[in-house]
């Protein structure tokens, strides 16, 4: 009896940490968004005063920046090295902590 291979091959595999790493940090902003709406402070000392010193949009464009610049760096690297997904499932863990944070603070605040 052959073995199935439940991730597929190293190309699905990557695909799927990079639509979570896309994901997670397009969720990242969105839930700052709704935060910052209700009043809760920006949790990262660096996007906090790039807050306070250039405003809302500055905050998220250098975010979008930030995830573009990964993106295209991994895109690059691809044809290279093959354990991409491992990069990939380490930098998408932070965003998706941040959206946890994001989430439980906004259920407190309107609850």
């Amino acid at each position: 009896m052959a073995k199935v291979r439940i991730w597929g091959s190293a190309i699905a595999r990557y695909h799927v940490w990079l639509a979570l790493l896309i994901l997670a940090n397009g969720l990242d902003v969105a839930t700052t968004a709704v935060g910052l709406r209700l009043g809760i402070p920006e949790g990262n000392p660096l996007m906090s005063s790039i807050l306070h010193l250039h405003g809302e949009a500055a905050m998220y464009a250098l975010k979008i920046a930030m995830v573009a610049a990964l993106f295209l760096l991994i895109r690059r690297a691809q044809h290279r090295y093959r354990r991409l997904s491992l990069l990939l499932a380490v930098a998408a863990a932070p965003p998706v902590l941040v959206v946890i944070n994001n989430l439980a603070w906004i259920a407190s605040v309107v609850s």
